[in-house]
């Protein structure tokens, strides 16, 4: 039996309710998907800001190929120089945690994964990161993680 025009044809609950909106797009793995997008997100537009800052302020010049951000005493460069790098090592980190999360969710096998690779009769790992389950998920989740792995490398090592 069909429901009728206007109810929600999602999977009901445990208990025989339908799942909220709410429930259904922001909770879980989506919630977490959704934040970490948000937080590469305002990472990047952070990094525009400064970069935009940077050019435009006249006291930051280049001349014959070198930049300068400042001049001034020794002591106040070092203070800024660590407050700079503190600040690039949080950012950086916030990222490749993000990108981590995600290329954990999309080496996570769904249900249907899960039976096709049974029936083959192979195992898939379940609750923890594996490169071995990418041979058995969809080529666009295979795609994605891998895209997610070459630009974190080099941010991480960098």
């Amino acid at each position: 039996m069909s429901p009728p025009p206007g109810v929600p044809t999602s999977r009901p609950t445990s208990i025989g309710r339908q799942r909220t909106v709410r429930q259904r797009f922001f909770s879980g793995w989506r919630c977490g998907a959704a934040a970490a997008s948000a937080t590469a997100s305002a990472v990047c537009l952070f990094n525009i800001i400064i970069t935009i800052w940077v050019w435009k302020t006249p006291e930051h010049r280049v001349e014959g190929g070198i930049g300068t951000l400042y001049e001034g005493s020794c002591r106040k460069t070092k203070s800024a120089d660590r407050w700079v790098h503190l600040a690039i090592n949080t950012l950086s980190t916030i990222l490749l945690a993000s990108s981590n999360y995600c290329m954990q969710i999309l080496s996570s096998p769904n249900r249907d994964e899960l039976v096709n690779a049974h029936a083959k009769r192979y195992w898939l790992h379940i609750g923890v990161p594996s490169i071995r389950n990418l041979l058995r998920i969809g080529r666009d989740r295979s795609s994605l993680w891998l895209l997610l792995f070459l630009s974190s490398v080099p941010l991480h090592l960098l």
